[in-house]
């Protein structure tokens, strides 16, 4: 199983698990492009796992996965969709929020 939240985040990403890419391909799978810099990035957030996974999200799944989809789904159908526009300042204030400050449900 995976020894770092970083490759249990990955994992729990990953479209196909490690044993299936095996069978499927009869080779093992290599490593995700973004791994090193995920061990970073949780290297720099301990104790902190709800910040690392909002910053893994918007490393990856949502930059990689989100707005690709919305684009080509968005396109598919005549629409246009617009994502709102966001400085860097507003990217190191949410940064800066702690999960137990949020309520979430």
């Amino acid at each position: 199983g995976p020894g770092t939240l970083t490759d249990l985040y990955l994992e729990g990403r990953a479209l196909f698990s490690r044993d299936q890419v095996v069978g499927l391909t009869g080779r093992a799978a290599g490593e995700h492009p973004a791994r090193a810099s995920l061990l970073e990035l949780e290297a720099s957030l301990p104790g902190q796992p709800g910040t690392f996974i909002s910053h893994a999200e918007m490393r990856t799944y949502m930059h990689d996965t989100l707005l690709r989809d919305t684009d080509q789904m968005s396109m598919a159908h005549g629409l246009e969709t617009r994502s709102p526009f966001r400085t860097p300042s507003d990217f190191r204030t949410l940064a800066n929020l702690h999960v137990s400050r949020c309520s979430c449900s």
